[in-house]
C-alpha cells in the first residue's frame, strides 16, 4: 500500500491501514512528525517513509495508493498514476482537487477510484436517504451552520452529503461571499482556503441549500434539512437525529429522536470516531463500491467548490 501524505489525515489512514491489513506500507511525506510515527510504533517493520513521491520508481508494485496529502498537490500525483496505468485501486481524499479542469481528460477504470466523503458511511445520513425515498417533499432546502478550517476542508463533506442523499448532482453557487482563509501548512507553503456564506440551488429539484462556514472554531456542525411538514435535523458533536413534523410553521414534538454519536467522550475530551468510517470507507472500496463518490462525482464536486469561489479568487487559485 502507498500512502500518500502523514498529516492528521494522513495517521488516521495509516493506523486504520496497518491495524486491518497484513500489507507492507510505504508512507511518502517531506516532513514527518514523531508524535505521529510514535501513533505506529508497534508496527514500525511493516512500513518505510520516503521524502519525495519521485522516489517512486514503479508505481505498478502497490495493489492500493491512498492519496492524503493537501487538495493542491492531488493532481500531479493523479496524473502519473494514469500515464503508469496504474491497475490497482485508488482512495482519494476530498475533494478530488481544486482545479478539475486538470483532470478532464483523464480516464479511470469504473470503482477504480474512490473520493473519500466518508461521512457518506454515517448511519444517520444513511437512514434520511432512506426517508427521502419515499418521502421526496421532505426536503425542499438545507441549512448548515459550521465552524470550520476553511471551505475545500469540511463544506466539501456537506454539499457531498446532500448530493448523496437526494440523487442530485446538478447543485450550483447563487451567492458567494467567501473570503480568503490563509494559513501556514506544516510542509511550508501555504495552502489557500475560504470561509463565508454560501447559497446553492439545484436544476434538478429547484432545492435551496445555505450554507455558513464562517471562521469560527467552536460552531459545532449542524444540519437541517427542510420540507413542506418535515423537519430533520441532525447535530454532529452529539449525533443527535430528529425528525420533526412542522405545523403552521411551528416545530411540534419530535416524531423520532436518535443518536449516533461522531464523537466519543474520554476525560471529557471530544474526539471524532473517523477511523470507524474509514474503515468502511475501505471495505467498500475493495469490495462492492455500493456507497462511495466515485471520479465522475468527484469531479462534478470539485467543480461546484471552485464555481462557489468569487471570480478573482477563482483565478488566483488556478494560477497558483
Amino acid at each position: 500500500i502507498l500512502l500518500i501524505g502523514f498529516g492528521g489525515i494522513g495517521i488516521r489512514h495509516a493506523i486504520v491501514l496497518l491495524k486491518k491489513y497484513d500489507s507492507q506500507i510505504t508512507i511518502v511525506d517531506p516532513q514527518i512528525k514523531r508524535e505521529r510515527l510514535e501513533q505506529i510504533s508497534q508496527y514500525e517493520e511493516r512500513y518505510e517513509i520516503y521524502p519525495s513521491i519521485n522516489k517512486i520508481n514503479e508505481f505498478n508494485e502497490y495493489k492500493l495508493v491512498v492519496v492524503a496529502c493537501n487538495t493542491h498537490y492531488h493532481d500531479d500525483i493523479l496524473i502519473k498514476l494514469f500515464n503508469q496505468r496504474f491497475p490497482g485501486k485508488i482512495l482519494v481524499e476530498k475533494p478530488l482537487t481544486a482545479d478539475p479542469g486538470k483532470l478532464k481528460n483523464l480516464s479511470f477504470r469504473q470503482d477504480q477510484v474512490m473520493i473519500n466523503y466518508c461521512r457518506r458511511y454515517h448511519l444517520p445520513y444513511q437512514r434520511i436517504k432512506e426517508y427521502y425515498k419515499s418521502n421526496k417533499d421532505s426536503i425542499k432546502s438545507v441549512f448548515i451552520s459550521c465552524g470550520c478550517a476553511g471551505f475545500f476542508m469540511l463544506i466539501s463533506h456537506y454539499l457531498d452529503v446532500i448530493s448523496f442523499i437526494t440523487d442530485d448532482f446538478t447543485i450550483y453557487p447563487t451567492y458567494s461571499d467567501l473570503i480568503n482563509l490563509d494559513y501556514e501548512n506544516v510542509r511550508g507553503p501555504q495552502f489557500q482556503d475560504f470561509a463565508g456564506t454560501i447559497i446553492f440551488n439545484s436544476k434538478k429539484s429547484n432545492l435551496r441549500i445555505f450554507i455558513d462556514c464562517s471562521n469560527d472554531l467552536g460552531t459545532p456542525p449542524f444540519i437541517r434539512f427542510q420540507g413542506g411538514c418535515e423537519v430533520i435535523e441532525f447535530s454532529e458533536i452529539d449525533g443527535s437525529l430528529i425528525f420533526y413534523k412542522r405545523n403552521s410553521d411551528v416545530i411540534n414534538e419530535p416524531l423520532n429522536r436518535y443518536n449516533y454519536p461522531l464523537n466519543k467522550v474520554e476525560q471529557n475530551i471530544y474526539k471524532l470516531e473517523i477511523p470507524l468510517l474509514l474503515e468502511m470507507a475501505y471495505q467498500d472500496l475493495l469490495g462492492s463500491f455500493s456507497i462511495g463518490c466515485n471520479w465522475e462525482q468527484g469531479l462534478i464536486n470539485a467543480n461546484v467548490l471552485l464555481r462557489a469561489l468569487p471570480s478573482e479568487k477563482r483565478k488566483d487559485l488556478i494560477l497558483a
